[in-house]
């Protein structure tokens, strides 16, 4: 072969060879980037399902129905087979006490309706609290709990006690309390009664406290006379903010229809006199006195 075409096979050849390398080149790069943006595409996708999955169970852990109104209830067929006429409806959290009555032909019967909160269950009759054996004749809203201005205590038996800090009585009953910590709780709301003027300046002390403890022994060193809630001074801040949550106060007292202090109204909203206490825990108080006395 003549030397100049074997130069000109040579140089074809690599010619050639270095297209198909720069090919395979521009392929190879084109697959990874085409993995890479599938991986990405893949794991974006996954932290969006992941996202909206958590957000789903979040909601389904949170999240509640409207209140329901006695229209909505009239319109349930449980109520419209029966012919119930609801009059009334009580909001436990979980469960809604409404109260009315059937529509019979001897005249109105008196009835209850205990409807899960998601309004897909509905019984007629009488209801129990298994803790307490007592009839849920009215419910205490679960959010009053997060209302109260102190919690005290860890007992299974829950109470809401309404006492104002200067009231004598209540300050008796306050200084009782520790002995029934082991076996009630008690939501404790304050109110400032119009005989006793500093009482408000009292609860303001009280409010500027912390946590359940300090605020406890707040109430307590004013139930054994200690004055240093009258060196307590708020802020203009502060002080609207403790008004605000005296006001919500008296707005659930009036909720419970608090007559005087102290009072104490159970679970099942029952009211109840404070030597109920002394009765119901009398062997527990017992038992607590021969330990100490040990």
């Amino acid at each position: 072969m003549p030397k100049k075409s074997l130069l000109v096979l040579i140089y074809s050849l690599f010619i050639t060879t270095s297209l198909f390398a720069e090919t395979a080149k521009e392929a190879k790069l084109s697959t990874s980037a085409e993995i890479a943006k599938k991986a990405q595409l893949s794991k974006t996708s996954k932290m969006a399902k992941n996202a909206k999955i958590s957000k789903q169970a979040q909601q389904a852990n949170t999240s509640r129905l409207p209140k329901i109104t006695l229209s909505q209830i009239e319109n349930l067929f449980i109520s419209k087979q029966h012919r119930f006429v609801p009059t009334k409806i009580m909001d436990g959290g979980s469960l809604y006490l409404i109260k009315g009555y059937f529509n019979t032909p001897q005249g109105k019967q008196s009835t209850s309706l205990f409807l899960s909160q998601d309004r897909k269950t509905g019984v007629y009759g009488r209801g129990f609290s298994t803790s307490t054996s007592k009839e849920y004749k009215t419910f205490i809203p679960e959010h009053y709990i997060q209302d109260a201005i102190i919690n005290y205590g860890h007992g299974r038996d829950e109470y809401f006690l309404f006492t104002d800090p200067l009231c004598p009585y209540c300050k008796n009953l306050e200084k009782e309390l520790y002995k029934y910590k082991d076996v009630a709780t008690f939501h404790i709301f304050l109110l400032a009664l119009p005989m006793h003027k500093k009482a408000p300046h009292a609860i303001n002390y009280i409010l500027s406290q912390t946590n359940d403890k300090d605020r406890f022994n707040s109430l307590i060193d004013i139930a054994n006379e200690k004055k240093d809630y009258l060196l307590f001074k708020a802020d203009k801040k502060e002080k609207t903010q403790y008004d605000l949550l005296q006001a919500k106060q008296d707005l659930i007292a009036k909720e419970f229809k608090v007559r005087g202090t102290p009072s104490i109204y159970t679970k099942e909203g029952s009211l109840i006199p404070t030597s109920v206490l002394e009765k119901k825990y009398a062997k527990q108080l017992l038992v607590q006195e021969k330990v100490l006395a040990q």
